[in-house]
């Protein structure tokens, strides 16, 4: 159930303009100010499943899938679409930032560490400094 719900999110945020900017908005305000006591990690069901497909350079898109688990593992798979029928795997630990609103995925085989805003049923990846992408393409890091 909870990844229909995931699903159909990550479906009506690419899906719709105004709520892309409304949840946009909305978040950039939370990662200024977040509230202390209620934090994407202590107040959200976020454990769980996330599907989107990321911009490429030199292909049609990464499909990419991201499982987040409660021991703080996570679990990935990743086809370049265009390029390769090949599903990359890759898995590791995961850790919060300070404000307990980011996640860092670090792959245990030492490949590069990636950043993503955790909101409610939605992951947004994150520049290399942890700022939010922007751009014509800011909305296809969801």
């Amino acid at each position: 159930m909870k990844n229909t719900i995931v699903a159909f999110g990550v479906i009506l945020l690419l899906s719709c303009q105004t709520q892309n900017t409304a949840t946009s908005d909305q978040e950039n305000e939370e990662m200024k100010n977040p509230d202390a006591a209620h934090t994407s990690q202590n107040a959200l069901d976020w454990d769980g499943v996330y599907r989107g497909v990321l911009p490429c350079a030199d292909c049609e898109g990464i499909q990419t899938t991201i499982e987040l688990k409660q021991d703080l593992s996570f679990k990935t798979k990743t086809i370049y679409l265009g390029k390769s029928d090949s599903v990359y795997e890759a898995n590791g630990k995961i850790s919060w930032n300070e404000k307990g609103n980011t996640v860092t995925v670090t792959p245990s085989d030492n490949g590069p560490a990636t950043q993503y805003f955790v909101g409610e049923g939605v992951l947004t990846q994150l520049d290399k400094q942890g700022s939010r992408i922007k751009g014509d393409d800011a909305n296809r890091y969801i």
